[in-house]
C-alpha cells in the first residue's frame, strides 16, 4: 500500500558551525500513494454521507406518514400560539382601554350615588326643620295629601 523508504538526509545542527553537517536517517513516504489513499477515504466518506442522508430522508418520510395527524395538530397549535403572541399587544391595549372606560363609568356611578345621597340628606334636613317649626311640609314633604274638600 505505502512505500516506505529509509534514507539519510543531511541537516545542520544548531550547536555547530554553519558549514558543518550531520547525517540523520528519516523515513519518507511516497506522496502520490498518500494522496491517493486520502482520495479513496474522501470518496468513501462522501458515499457514506449520501447513504446516511438518504436513510435520514426515509426516516423522516416514515415518521410523517405514521404521525401526520399529530404533526398537523401541532402545526395548528403552533400557528394559534404564533397568532396569539402576535395579537397580544393589540388585545392588551384594547383590554386596558375597556378597563379604563369601565373604571371611569364606575367612578361616575359612585359620584352620582354620592350626589343623590347628599341631595336626599339635604332634603331630609330641610323637612326636619319644617317639622320642628310645625309646618305640614315637614310631615308630607314634596307630596302633600290631596285636599278632599275640592272634590
Amino acid at each position: 500500500m505505502f512505500r516506505v523508504a529509509a534514507r539519510a538526509t543531511r541537516t545542520a545542527s544548531h550547536g555547530e558551525g554553519i558549514g558543518t553537517r550531520k547525517w540523520c536517517p528519516a523515513v519518507s513516504v511516497r506522496v502520490d500513494s498518500l494522496v491517493s489513499a486520502l482520495q479513496v477515504g474522501t470518496r468513501w466518506k462522501e458515499q457514506m454521507r449520501g447513504i446516511l442522508a438518504f436513510l435520514a430522508v426515509l426516516l423522516v418520510i416514515g415518521f410523517v406518514a405514521e404521525y401526520w395527524r399529530m404533526l398537523l395538530a401541532l402545526c395548528f397549535i403552533g400557528v394559534a400560539v404564533a397568532c396569539a403572541i402576535a395579537w397580544m399587544p393589540t388585545v392588551t391595549r384594547a383590554a386596558a382601554r375597556k378597563w379604563a372606560v369601565f373604571q371611569q363609568h364606575r367612578r361616575q356611578q359612585r359620584e352620582q350615588v354620592r350626589m343623590e345621597q347628599a341631595r336626599l340628606a339635604a332634603r331630609a334636613d330641610e323637612e326636619h326643620e319644617l317639622y320642628l317649626r310645625g309646618d305640614a311640609r315637614g310631615i308630607y314633604g314634596q307630596f302633600p295629601p290631596a285636599d278632599l274638600d275640592e272634590f
